[in-house]
């Protein structure tokens, strides 16, 4: 398993920090306990904090020895409102994972869910706040490119309605807690959600899909897909 840490000792030490453990060996099978052959499985996630505070992203497989929220399964921190770049995630067969975010510095928060992920698949992991509470969600990452325009979809801490290209009418709601199918949008300006613009100018491209993660406040995180 590849552990990263990013940017967290600039927001409390002033010091950029990144740490990186050794990745997870092994061979393509091995022999389960019947004499079956068990396949190495292999995903990479792209971890999303879009709360409003320094978390830590958990991994391991159930089974495992170790509880959850061990050293060892630390697999990358991040500051609020921030994305990790795609790290490797390694089970055996058809063993079930388990994920846990929880706050950084107090430990007081935290949200957990467990997956059965599809070899070779991508994914993202959000971390997000249903009110005083973190929630944590796993989305499979697609990718809908269209030349000159941006495709995106939305997730939203809360009912929003979202409106595209100047037009007074909703295009769609997009649910709590639930990520949107895409929309085409012309122009860089040119998204609402509810009241607020949201802003794809300062990190989007024109024929690029993106995943952007918003609250009642406007956008949080934008992503790209794929």
């Amino acid at each position: 398993m590849m552990r990263f840490t990013y940017g967290l000792a600039s927001k409390l030490t002033s010091l950029a920090l990144v740490t990186m453990l050794s990745a997870c060996g092994g061979s393509d099978s091995s022999e389960g306990s019947g004499g079956g052959t068990l396949t190495n499985n292999k995903a990479y996630i792209g971890y999303i904090n879009a709360t409003d505070i320094p978390v830590s992203f958990y991994a391991k497989n159930t089974g495992t020895t170790t509880s959850l929220y061990h050293d060892d399964n630390l697999t990358v921190t991040l500051l609020e409102q921030q994305a990790s770049e795609n790290l490797p995630h390694r089970w055996l067969g058809n063993s079930v994972s388990d994920f846990g975010v929880r706050e950084a510095n107090y430990r007081s928060k935290s949200a957990t869910l467990s997956a059965t992920l599809v070899d070779k698949q991508n994914y993202w992991l959000l971390a997000w706040q249903n009110g005083n509470s973190f929630e944590l969600n796993h989305l499979i990452k697609t990718s809908d490119n269209q030349d000159g325009v941006y495709r995106v979809r939305l997730f939203s801490n809360s009912v929003q309605n979202v409106y595209v290209n100047g037009n007074t009418s909703a295009e769609f709601t997009v649910q709590k807690g639930q990520v949107s199918q895409y929309v085409t949008v012309n122009d860089c300006t040119a998204l609402m959600v509810d009241d607020n613009e949201i802003d794809l100018c300062q990190s989007g491209n024109l024929g690029k899909s993106y995943l952007a993660v918003v609250n009642e406040q406007g956008l949080l995180v934008l992503v790209e897909e794929g």
